[in-house]
């Protein structure tokens, strides 16, 4: 671990645990500190690891770059819609560029992201032609047994807000209300617990029953855990889904 600060006349539990698959380390620790707070202790050894997402429509290929090392870079040439595969990162605040495919003077994007020591993160590109952001969004791993869980992330910049559905065999969206309702542009819902079920999946305009995506069929087991990403279409007036299944 890094160098660890220990208060005097205090009495700290340390608990080994097995491995967290949020965490990127073999084993997982963490501190219980006499005043009740808790810290995980991360392992040196182990970085960072993120995938990237290219979710903005009206950008070409994209390189990207950390702490301006473009003759390393993290990743070349990038199509709109694909998530990359695991590639490690730096710990800690690190600025990260988006420029067009070869062409590293034609910035996109440049934003300053914390990373956290030995978390799987997920950085993604978003946004219209003239207002590109990048959302910063920390993976939860770790399977439970009794359920599956599902988050979503509403990366479609045409649309500020937009209702999610979570249907059952035989229901359509007219015949109940959004499990996710009012979900603005560049938020995640965080992890929801869902029991397992052959489910489909809708997206519809904010307050309205009107399909922007979907019904897709997503079937959730238990120790499911599963990201549903929301993407811009070449038609400003739907969205597509992207499935990442994490987990098993």
């Amino acid at each position: 671990s890094p160098t660890r600060t220990l208060a005097a006349a205090t009495s700290d539990t340390i608990i080994i645990l097995d491995n967290n698959p949020s965490r990127t380390a073999d084993i997982f620790v963490r501190q219980l500190t006499g005043n009740g707070s808790v810290v995980d202790i991360s392992d040196a050894r182990f970085p960072p690891v993120a995938r990237f997402l290219h979710a903005a429509i009206a950008v070409g290929n994209v390189d990207i770059a950390e702490n301006d090392d473009f003759a390393n870079l993290v990743l070349g040439n990038q199509p709109y819609g694909d998530l990359s595969a695991e590639i490690n990162l730096t710990a800690g605040s690190n600025d990260y560029t988006w420029t067009a495919a070869g062409n590293q003077g034609a910035i996109v994007l440049d934003s300053t992201e914390t990373i956290p020591t030995g978390f799987y993160t997920t950085l993604a590109l978003v946004g219209k032609a003239t207002a590109h952001d990048a959302m910063n969004i920390i993976s939860t791993r770790r399977p439970v047994s009794t359920h599956g869980q599902l988050s979503f992330i509403q990366a479609a910049a045409n649309f500020d807000t937009v209702d999610i559905y979570i249907l059952t065999p035989g229901q359509t969206v007219a015949d109940v209300n959004a499990a996710s309702p009012n979900v603005p542009f560049k938020f995640t819902t965080g992890v929801t617990p869902v029991r397992a079920n052959d489910y489909r999946i809708a997206v519809t305009t904010r307050g309205e029953k009107t399909v922007l995506a979907g019904p897709l069929d997503l079937p959730i087991a238990n120790g499911d855990v599963v990201e549903v990403f929301l993407l811009d279409t070449a038609d400003p007036n739907t969205v597509s889904i992207l499935v990442n299944r994490i987990a098993p």
